[in-house]
């Protein structure tokens, strides 16, 4: 479990900015902190307990943020419980139901109930493994009998998103960090 962000912790380990938003255009926003605040292309952003979506362009004192609720959103997830991966798809018409779409998530023996909770998954890219999007509401057997899809209520209720927090550490910043220290440590012998 070690692995996974705990929020309570979460202060200790990434510098965090709480921002207000200054421009909310259907799933993409502005908030009023930019490069001057630490923040760069593809920082996290999060709303309470749950991912909200992705810086993706920063000037000195604004960010604009694509929420994973966009269509174009796909998002590397995994069940918390078995770890099996699935793909989270922005949708926004599932959204006006407060869903979240998720699909590819393998039809194996793990046993994968309504409840379980999904978490950004390692294999990402551009997201820090473990923060929490939400929580199967259905899922059903695809009809290639070889995955597994259905939908999440997302821990985030977008339509009230009033201040988000952004981790000024992006995946890329923790990957290198992570290998500059492995390396150090190499040159130091231990």
């Amino acid at each position: 479990m070690s692995n996974y962000i705990e929020f309570r912790n979460v202060k200790k380990i990434y510098k965090m900015g709480e921002v207000n938003i200054e421009a909310l255009s259907g799933v993409d926003f502005t908030i009023d902190k930019g490069s001057a605040d630490g923040i760069k292309v593809n920082c996290n952003v999060l709303a309470g307990s749950g991912l909200v979506g992705l810086v993706t362009e920063v000037g000195p004192h604004y960010a604009r943020v694509r929420s994973i609720i966009d269509n174009s959103s796909n998002v590397s997830a995994m069940i918390l419980s078995t770890s099996d991966t699935c793909i989270v798809r922005g949708d926004l018409k599932l959204m006006d139901d407060g869903r979240l779409r998720f699909e590819k998530l393998a039809n194996n023996d793990n046993d994968i109930k309504v409840g379980e909770q999904v978490v950004t998954s390692y294999v990402s890219d551009r997201f820090v493994q473990g923060l929490f999007i939400g929580y199967i509401s259905e899922i059903n057997v695809d009809s290639n009998n070889l995955t597994r899809s259905g939908y999440i209520t997302p821990a985030v209720d977008f339509s009230k998103i009033q201040e988000v927090l952004v981790l000024t550490k992006t995946k890329e910043d923790m990957t290198n960090g992570a290998d500059n220290e492995s390396a150090s440590d190499t040159a130091k012998g231990e």
